[in-house]
């Protein structure tokens, strides 16, 4: 009775269920599913100076970092897995972007999604399998009009991006 469509999904938060309506009728035991009650796994909103090293973020609901006015913020060694949106998003002036040796891995709209990061470092990182869409999607709403883009990078004066692996960039199963 919640559900009205395909695609959808319901979590009873007293019994602790999650029922899907699949396309075509299918059974739940022919998909991978995951759910994250985290929408970030990390969300960054004014604050400056800060290093992530060695870190798994991995299925968040919408990203798996996110900064908001946030300088001088540093990802090394870190690990983006299947986030619903992007792997790492910024915003509002976030400069000084530093990216280094991390694995960026499912994103279904961008793995990095940089805007307004003047004078940022995206060095020597793995993008893969971005914008996938494995089996369905559930009804996400994407930041730009071009998903499936391992790297976007746009407002970004002296932003330096070498060595970097991209594979598999906007394409399905």
């Amino acid at each position: 009775e919640f559900l009205t469509q395909p695609n959808e999904f319901y979590f009873d938060s007293i019994n602790r269920k999650v029922y899907v309506w699949l396309p075509l009728g299918d059974s739940p035991a022919n998909y991978i599913m995951t759910g994250s009650v985290y929408d970030y796994g990390v969300n960054i909103n004014n604050k400056d100076y800060l290093v992530f090293n060695g870190i798994s973020f991995k299925n968040q609901a919408t990203d798996g970092a996110y900064l908001n006015s946030s300088e001088h913020v540093t990802f090394e060694n870190c690990d983006f897995i299947n986030p619903a949106i992007n792997g790492i998003e910024t915003d509002n002036y976030s400069h000084y972007l530093t990216v280094k040796y991390c694995y960026l891995f499912g994103a279904s709209n961008s793995n990095i999604y940089a805007i307004n990061s003047d004078n940022s470092l995206i060095q020597e990182n793995t993008m893969l399998n971005c914008g996938l869409i494995r089996n369905y999607t559930l009804n996400i709403n994407l930041t730009n009009t071009s998903p499936g883009q391992n790297l976007y990078v746009n407002y970004s004066d002296g932003t330096d991006i070498y060595y970097n692996k991209i594979i598999n960039s906007g394409y399905s199963e």
